[in-house]
């Protein structure tokens, strides 16, 4: 998983370290999918866009629901 708050700092969205996409691209030669977490921001989710990260997560997607809502929403695709 890639944590969004290291990639992009509030007055950075752009702000990435070679070793990120390393790490992307080492998952996905393993066979695993990559989750961004913790984003809260739109330049953090296309930080992530643009490593390849092929799912995130975080407050910029919704605030935690109550189990009948999140039950509700999860069988819809994700959209990312």
């Amino acid at each position: 998983m890639a944590e969004a708050s290291r990639l992009a700092s509030p007055g950075a969205e752009t702000h990435r370290r070679p070793d990120h996409g390393a790490i992307v691209d080492l998952t996905h030669a393993l066979g695993l999918r990559a989750v961004g977490e913790g984003v809260e921001r739109a330049g953090q989710r296309e930080v992530l866009r643009a490593l390849g990260c092929d799912v995130a997560h975080g407050l910029y997607f919704g605030r935690p629901q109550p189990p009948e809502v999140a039950e509700a929403l999860a069988g819809r695709s994700p959209r990312y």
